[in-house]
């Protein structure tokens, strides 16, 4: 997933002055009657992703998701297609601001069942 990010201006904001990113990635039948931490799928409960290789931000405020396969396993395996959702939140630090975003993808897997 890639998008771009802008503050309240909208200015894009530059990857150096993010500090904070997390990722909350849960599957949206298993959460509907719990909170989404009942869930969450491969341990992504508000994980920090900042800096490492899973989330990159650019200078020009472009960033990129690489999903790990984990990311998108099946969670019940009766289902035929479940639906996902992550959650970047994105908090920055400026002079002239503080601010925060949140970017929510919503992700539908299809359970493709093994053939023997």
């Amino acid at each position: 997933m890639t998008g771009i990010l802008y503050d309240s201006t909208p200015a894009v904001v530059a990857g150096s002055d993010v500090t904070i990113c997390t990722l909350t990635l849960w599957d949206l039948e298993t959460a509907e009657n719990t909170s989404p931490v009942e869930g969450i799928i491969n341990a992504r409960h508000a994980f920090d992703v900042l800096g490492s290789s899973e989330v990159t931000i650019s200078e020009a405020g472009e960033f990129v998701w690489y999903m790990d396969p984990a990311d998108n396993v099946i969670v019940n395996s009766r289902r035929q297609v479940e639906r996902h959702r992550a959650t970047l939140h994105f908090e920055w630090q400026t002079t002239t601001e503080d601010g925060f975003t949140n970017v929510e993808l919503e992700i539908e897997v299809e359970n493709l069942r093994r053939i023997t």
